[in-house]
């Protein structure tokens, strides 16, 4: 293994379905640096993995974690596809939770959900600056 994978692996937490990265997060995804040029964190596991993405494609994130680099969890698809499932989002959470107008606040182009954003709010992960997701889940 290069010292750029160890390093790479080194930032990922791999004890959960979703392997989350701790390094540099930019718009939710996961950034790596390689070659001196900063690359999706996920772009860089699936690589890894399963060998280049072909040209015009992009990976999509099956399980809906920005910050998972699970090769497992990405699947090639064209960025029109990706774009439907975004907007066809279930309508729960990944805690069960109903995203209804009341339960569904939006930061940036993230859904929230209330309830689980309420437990994160009131527990530990908080205050040891887990993020949101992971927190609760």
């Amino acid at each position: 293994m290069s010292t750029t994978e160890q390093k790479f692996w080194s930032k990922v937490d791999c004890s959960d379905d979703c392997w989350i990265w701790y390094g540099t997060i930019r718009a939710g995804y996961g950034q790596v640096r390689q070659n001196y040029k900063l690359i999706p964190a996920h772009r860089y596991s699936y690589e890894l993995i399963h060998g280049p993405v072909p040209d015009g494609m992009e990976l999509d994130h099956i399980c809906r974690t920005k910050a998972c680099v699970h090769p497992l969890h990405l699947e090639i698809v064209t960025h029109k596809e990706n774009m439907l499932r975004h907007f066809r989002m279930g309508i729960y959470c990944s805690n069960g939770h109903e995203y209804t107008h009341e339960n569904t606040k939006w930061y940036r182009s993230y859904r929230i959900c209330c309830k689980c954003h309420e437990i994160w709010m009131n527990s530990d992960g908080r205050k040891h600056g887990r993020p949101f997701r992971k927190a609760i889940q």
